[in-house]
Parts: C-alpha cells; sequence; structure tokens
C-alpha cells in the first residue's frame, strides 16, 4: 500500500503531464491507467498482417495545432528531443505529429510513478484521506492513499468511480460525443488529400498516414485513418464495427468516386471523444477533475491542447492545497 501525495487517475496527455510538474516541486505523486500503456488522445494502434508485417495508425488525434505560448513551448521541446515533427501546414495553421507515432509524446512523460495495467475500482474518503482500492478477483484491496486526488478520465467514468462516496452527487458530467475511427490499407493510393476534413457529411477527417514524418511505411501499402463525425458516431453508436467499416467506406467511394479494396481495416470506438461543454474541476475535500472539459470556457481550445492547459492549471492549484496544510502532506 502506497502513501502519496497526489495520486493521478488517468495516463494520457493531462494525467501525465500533470506528474511532471508535481514531481518538479518535491509532491510524492503516483499515476495509475487501466490501459497496458500511454496514449488516451495520443493513442496509435499497431496491427500485424499474416506476413507478419506490421501496420501503425494514429488512432486519437490525428494531427494537433499548437496556438497558446505554453503549449507551442513544449510541442518545441518535444521536436527538440525527437518525439515531435512539423507535419503540414493548412488553413494558415502548423500542424505537428508525435514520431514516430503520435503515441511516443505520451511515452516521453513516463516515468516509473507510472503504473499500467491498474485499474482503480473504489474509492473511499476518510479524515481527510482518499483511500484507493483495486479489484483483485472480486476482492477490492486497498492500494493507496493520498490526501489530493486527480481523475485525469472522462466525465461518465469519473462519475462512476465516485458512486458510494460523499461526493457522488456533485457534480452533472458534461456531455461527451461519441466518435468512430476507422483504419483501411490498400494497395493503391486513394484520391484524396493528405490531410482532408469534412469531405463527406459522415466523415470529419481522412488523414494519409504515409505521409506524416518518420512514418515505417516497409509494408508497402498506403495506410489512411478515417474518422467518423460526431452526429455519425452518435447516430451509429452501438452498431457493429463491421457495419461501421462498411458504412465508411462506402462514403469513401462515393466521394472519391472509385472504387477501394482494402488489404486491411480495423474500427474503434471511441466512447467519450469530445464535448463543447465545461465543468469546474474542483469537487471539495481534495478532489479534482482533469481533462479538456474541466478548460476554461472563456479560452477554448483543441482537446490535446486544452488537456495540457488544464493540468498546468491544475498543478498551481493542488501545489496551494498541498503547502498549506499545517501538517505534513504526506499521509
Amino acid at each position: 500500500m502506497k502513501i502519496l501525495d497526489v495520486f493521478i487517475v488517468g495516463a494520457g496527455m493531462c494525467g501525465l503531464t500533470l506528474l511532471q510538474c508535481l514531481q518538479q516541486n518535491g509532491a510524492t505523486v503516483e499515476v495509475s491507467d487501466k490501459a497496458r500503456g500511454s496514449g488516451g488522445r495520443l493513442s496509435s494502434k499497431r496491427i500485424q498482417l499474416s506476413d507478419g508485417t506490421d501496420i501503425s495508425f494514429d488512432l486519437g488525434a490525428s494531427a494537433f495545432k499548437a496556438n497558446s505560448p505554453a503549449f507551442r513551448l513544449f510541442i518545441e521541446q518535444q521536436i527538440d528531443q525527437g518525439h515531435a515533427a512539423h507535419y503540414i501546414h493548412q488553413h494558415q495553421q502548423d500542424y505537428y505529429v508525435g514520431v514516430p507515432r503520435n503515441s511516443a509524446i505520451t511515452r516521453s512523460l513516463v516515468n516509473s510513478a507510472v503504473a499500467f495495467s491498474t485499474r482503480i475500482s473504489k474509492l473511499h474518503y476518510e479524515q481527510g484521506v482518499w483511500h484507493l482500492y483495486t479489484d483483485n478477483h472480486g476482492e477490492h484491496t486497498l492500494y493507496a492513499k493520498c490526501r489530493q486526488l486527480v481523475l485525469a478520465i472522462p466525465p461518465e467514468q469519473a462519475l462512476a468511480l465516485l458512486h458510494g462516496t460523499h461526493l457522488e452527487n456533485s457534480f452533472t458530467p458534461p456531455f461527451m460525443q461519441p466518435q468512430w475511427v476507422m483504419m483501411l490499407a490498400t494497395e493503391l493510393p486513394l484520391n484524396v488529400a493528405p490531410y482532408a476534413e469534412n469531405i463527406h457529411p459522415d466523415i470529419a477527417l481522412i488523414s494519409y498516414e504515409n505521409s506524416k514524418p518518420q512514418r515505417n511505411n516497409q509494408h508497402g501499402l498506403h495506410v489512411y485513418a478515417v474518422q467518423a463525425s460526431c452526429e455519425f458516431s452518435q447516430q451509429h453508436i452501438d452498431a457493429a464495427p463491421s457495419e461501421i467499416a462498411n458504412r465508411l467506406l462506402g462514403c469513401l467511394q462515393h466521394c472519391l468516386n472509385m472504387q477501394i479494396q482494402p488489404v486491411t481495416k480495423f474500427v474503434h470506438r471511441w466512447l467519450y471523444s469530445q464535448t463543447d461543454a465545461f465543468t469546474n474541476g474542483q469537487l471539495g475535500d481534495g478532489l479534482w477533475l482533469a481533462g479538456d472539459y474541466c478548460q476554461s470556457p472563456t479560452q477554448p481550445m483543441n482537446g490535446l491542447e486544452a488537456a495540457y492547459l488544464n493540468a498546468l492549471s491544475l498543478s498551481k492549484k493542488i501545489k496551494l492545497q498541498l503547502v498549506s496544510e499545517d501538517e505534513s502532506y504526506l499521509v
């Protein structure tokens, strides 16, 4: 059982940035994530073909912008360290990607204080201390204690984790739109720009993964990531992946006016993807929500950038909480 100043649930951009900020100020911090690796909006997916060849593509954000000075500085540092690169200039905006995949950026923030394949299943608050439990074959096992707890996960998941605590009714989660994503690998290139937005009412974006810097294209195939529109995704939220693949492939063939013969394809549903609603991240008793849905509504940013900026802001608030306690904030 671990005793910490701060515990963070969620190893995406927000959670890992918060980890770095708090560690730099001497706090004892740990991050847990139920997944086997970091990612969130910067997740990448690798698929192995029958001949043993690997194909990879960016499963979350296909590319991202950097509008604020703080996030631009972070991306410049990532470029200097070899984890990111400039991708394309379009619509008077510069777009960036991680190299060799987007997940390289979050991997660069991971250290020994991050526990993957660790699902926090229950919370309990007692005498100013949060108790965190994991589920061990149906038995709740005490995993850690902390005074400051951050839930850097989608709001619906945070609400479920708060069930049974005195804060379970402390916030109403903002609606998060779902999004279906399809990876498509073909022998022949498609007649589409490398980064094409809104080419069809049901397709928000199609990106040519081969065009991104430092991608491994030794497979000899043309790889595309197709992001469905939020409207399409909501309408077909419970559809089978095979149905989604057929529908999106049909949309592509119609708008590109060409027959498409996939060598392979992969479909993934992000149940909680985007939102234009915001909530206050401070719930009280040392518990915080974190992520792009906690950004300031007066200065809305892109999802990835908003998550980063929220982590910077939240780190300052948590530091003030830690140093303002009369007693040692070690439990």
